[in-house]
Parts: structure tokens; C-alpha cells; sequence
């Protein structure tokens, strides 16, 4: 695959910096990642016309080469919310070479990272942590799997933040991903489709 620049719409803070390393181990040859996060579900869609106009124009004047931008779907179905997002630029004439993905995920990102138990404690390790159990729940039917990852995170003695996000994405093994997170495969696809 080439060398590609990618933009990257998500919701906040810390799905950017999730997404991001999830990406480029997806991508190892991403020649340049710029990340948007809005500030929210509602901001996402209200903006989403505005940053998509942006990264038209963030590599040296041009713009990126692919887009993706990304939600989580909190239980509702994934391919209605794409449709919703897909139906809010009908009409519109972008400038990206590889076109713009849009991918719900079925819960949310931080059922994602519930799948890696090895890459939480090595984190938790890392900054002095204690380890946790394996979590063995059908992580996408998992209702409220941001506050399951929060308290996980919190009985390893870990904050929730960016950084800590950042680094259990980082080591998250992407074959446990693709097998736990049934999702993931379709973000991965949409990720590397050109």
C-alpha cells in the first residue's frame, strides 16, 4: 500500500488518540495522520461539513488523501448512523483522492480496548499498576462498556485519560482485536480500502 496522508474526524480527545494508534499499526506507512476531534455525537454531525472542509487544505495547501470519519454507536445500529452522516454531505464535491469512510462502532472505542488484557497491564506495569483479570463478556453487547473500562482501569490503578487511552491502543495485539470486536474488522477494511 502507499504512502498515504489521512484525516481523521472523531468525537474527542481520547478516540483521537486511540484511532491514531490504531491506524498506524493498521497502516504502519501513514505518511501523515491529522486528527479532528470535535467535541461530541452532535458536534460531529452539525460541524462535519466544516471539517471536512478543512483537511481539504491541511497538507501544504492540498488535501489529505483519505478520510475517515469515525462515532460510536452506543447500541444503535451502525449502519443507520453512517447513513446519517453519509446523507449529511449528499451533494457535496470533496477534494480527497481516496474519498471519505465513515464507521460507527457498535458500543464504543473503549469496548476495543476491553479486548487487550495483556495491553492494559503491560501499561498498568509500565506506571506502577496492578494487574486485572480477563474480561470474558461479548465486549460489543456490553451496554455501558465505557464505564466497564473506566472501573477496569481504575482497579489497575490507572487513570482515564489520552495518554493512558494512547498507550493500551498502542499494545493492543490487532489479531485479539479482529477476534474479540467483530467491528474492528470493518474499520480495519475501511481503514486500508483505497
Amino acid at each position: 500500500m502507499p504512502s498515504l496522508t489521512y484525516g481523521l474526524i472523531v468525537e474527542g480527545p481520547y478516540d483521537a488518540a486511540v484511532y491514531e494508534e490504531l491506524l498506524r499499526k493498521a497502516v504502519p506507512a501513514i505518511a501523515q495522520l491529522v486528527s479532528r476531534p470535535v467535541g461530541g455525537k452532535t458536534q460531529l454531525l452539525n460541524k462535519l461539513l466544516g471539517f471536512l472542509r478543512d483537511l481539504e487544505h491541511v497538507v501544504n495547501g492540498a488535501p489529505v488523501d483519505k478520510v475517515l470519519v469515525v462515532r460510536d454507536a452506543n447500541g444503535k445500529d451502525p449502519a443507520q448512523l453512517e447513513k446519517t452522516l453519509t446523507d449529511r454531505i449528499q451533494g457535496k464535491v470533496f477534494t480527497f483522492p481516496h474519498a471519505i469512510q465513515f464507521h460507527a462502532v457498535r458500543r464504543s472505542v473503549e469496548a476495543w480496548l476491553l479486548a487487550d488484557t495483556a495491553a492494559i497491564n503491560e501499561v498498568a506495569a509500565a506506571r506502577g499498576g496492578r494487574p486485572i483479570s480477563d474480561v470474558h463478556e461479548e465486549l460489543e453487547e456490553v451496554e455501558d462498556s465505557k464505564g466497564r473500562f473506566v472501573r477496569l482501569l481504575s482497579r489497575a490503578g490507572l487513570p482515564f485519560d489520552p495518554a493512558v487511552c494512547r498507550e493500551i491502543a498502542a499494545r493492543t495485539r490487532l489479531e485479539v482485536l479482529r477476534y474479540r470486536c467483530p467491528s474492528f474488522r470493518s474499520f480495519e477494511q475501511k481503514v486500508v480500502d483505497c
